[in-house]
């Protein structure tokens, strides 16, 4: 039976008014409102594995998370180094700010001091990428395991980085091992808890 996604609370609050600066870099995550976009910013056909919705208060709608694989049956699909993608939608403004510290935030709780001295640089690359986002807007990570990473900004890919792991390390923000992130990968990856059940 197909799980419905998880919901949650996040704390971090809607900006007043998000303001899109003038830039060459555009960009947050956002993700999708149905398969029918899943193929944005690849050249393979994907399929939607789940979504996920972060609510502030439990009821007011910030952002949902999409998980893509390249792959035909998403039913089987592992973080097995197949290509995958991670889609943001967004239904409230932030500023490029909130995202950037909360971000930072995630990755210091799930990486340690050598991580992130490992990855500093290319971190700092994609953190000077993100703009303010209003609501509709739409941000996307393409994730080729092991070789790089792709941010796209409304269907326009804004930053590549290539440096290896970087693309793994960067999504432990919301597939990282923390207590939060546990309802997350249930609701992207419904098999686990098919799984759980099981056992």
């Amino acid at each position: 039976m197909k799980q419905k996604p998880t919901e949650t609370i996040l704390t971090m609050r809607p900006a007043a008014r998000a303001r899109r600066p003038w830039g060459v870099l555009g960009l947050l995550f956002v993700i999708g409102f149905g398969a029918l976009l899943a193929g944005e910013g690849s050249g393979q056909d994907q399929a939607l594995s789940g979504r996920y919705t972060y609510r502030f208060l439990g009821f007011i709608k910030l952002f949902s998370i999409s998980l893509y694989w390249e792959t035909d049956d998403a039913a089987q699909a592992r973080f097995d180094g197949r290509p995958y993608a991670l889609r943001f939608d967004y239904y409230r403004g932030f500023s490029a700010e909130q995202l950037v510290a909360e971000g930072n935030k995630a990755l210091a709780k799930e990486a340690s001091e050598q991580e992130m001295a490992r990855f500093a640089e290319s971190l700092d690359r994609i953190n000077a990428s993100y703009l303010d986002v209003s609501k509709g807007d739409r941000y996307r990570l393409d994730i080729i395991p092991d070789e790089r990473l792709t941010l796209s900004f409304n269907g326009k890919e804004l930053i590549a980085i290539s440096q290896p792991g970087f693309g793994e390390f960067y999504t432990r923000i919301w597939l990282g091992e923390r207590e939060e992130c546990q309802a997350i990968k249930n609701a992207l990856l419904p098999e686990r808890l098919s799984e759980a059940s099981q056992g």
